[in-house]
């Protein structure tokens, strides 16, 4: 079964996955004989790119919707007790879930207006949001620079139309899911990004703890205060699914954001925007971010493997049988 990660043109995806790849690298020095990832040579270049930028201080370039179709990259967990630790690439077809490590699919998908209106008029799914509606594990990218306080102006206008948009997003998930006959349930999971782009006033009631400390509790009691207060429709939709038994209700909530080098309170002479990178004492550069919150992304994801893991045909007909002997 593999985990989607969707949301709308522009809401941070690219960024999300390079921050993720770079917590992904630390997670392999913590665990390196418990954890592996593997991506094709092509959509590492694209991964790399966006990472590379991101390193170089600069967000990454606006992505096509077909390149986001492509970026699927696997991710691999020693289940407990297992004691033989295998090279991921010699024994590659051994991922699923009877082999040494629990594999995990991660696809990232932009979704687009047209498919949720395909599937509103018609009822058709693409191929595409067929892929996203039948997983079990969605991580959807909220974009929290359209959160504003104003009641009126472009802004306002901006996070209303956003509102509906991701509203109907779920929406059509929930009425996929509700009308299929899907045993195994739904773990959703939100991914509030471009925390660092929210306004001052808002960021300063939640960004002290956020900072400091990973915390289950606190962290789904902030998303559903931010979606109370800024979407309304889509926490209605989430609230909702839970009367036609597709309990979104039961979501996961992380935040991200990426620092930026400031003078005085503005953004490095010569750059509009320019990432803070830092190299910690025996570390790897890169930017700063809170690499807490992708750390326990990536245990939840480790923790979900041991229901979900996807079997080895699944992973082949992706991957291809890459190094099988």
């Amino acid at each position: 079964m593999s985990v989607s990660i969707i949301g709308t043109r522009g809401c941070g995806k690219s960024t999300f996955i390079g921050l993720l790849h770079q917590g992904m690298e630390m997670y392999t020095n913590k665990n390196p004989d418990n954890f592996v990832y593997y991506v094709t040579a092509e959509v590492g270049d694209k991964i790399l790119d966006i990472r590379n930028n991101l390193l170089q201080g600069e967000y990454p370039a606006a992505t096509t919707r077909h390149q986001l179709e492509q970026l699927r990259f696997l991710m691999g967990f020693k289940p407990v007790g297992v004691e033989k630790i295998v090279n991921l690439v010699k024994n590659f077809s051994s991922f699923g879930q009877y082999g040494d490590y629990l594999g995990m699919i991660l696809s990232v998908y932009d979704i687009a207006g047209e498919d949720i209106q395909e599937f509103k008029i018609n009822k058709q799914v693409t191929q595409i949001l067929k892929q996203v509606f039948e997983s079990n594990i969605l991580v959807i990218i909220v974009d929290c620079a359209k959160f504003t306080n104003a009641t009126s102006g472009r802004k306002y206008v901006d996070m209303l139309e956003y509102d509906k948009e991701l509203a109907v997003i779920i929406a059509a998930y929930v009425e996929y899911r509700s009308k299929g006959k899907f045993k195994e349930k739904v773990n959703p999971i939100f991914v509030f990004a471009k925390m660092d782009a929210l306004d001052t006033e808002i960021a300063n009631n939640y960004f002290d703890k956020l900072e400091r400390k990973y915390d289950v509790d606190y962290n789904y009691e902030t998303g559903n205060e931010l979606m109370e207060s800024y979407l309304s429709a889509s926490r209605a939709a989430v609230y909702g699914a839970q009367k036609v038994g597709v309990p979104l209700e039961t979501a996961k909530f992380f935040y991200s954001w990426v620092q930026e080098d400031k003078i005085e309170g503005v953004a490095q002479a010569g750059a509009q925007h320019k990432l803070k990178i830092t190299k910690p004492d025996g570390g790897h550069t890169r930017n700063v971010f809170p690499d807490h919150m992708y750390e326990e992304f990536l245990n939840y994801i480790r923790t979900l493997s041991y229901m979900y893991s996807d079997p080895t045909d699944h992973v082949e007909d992706i991957f291809g049988k890459v190094g099988k002997t």
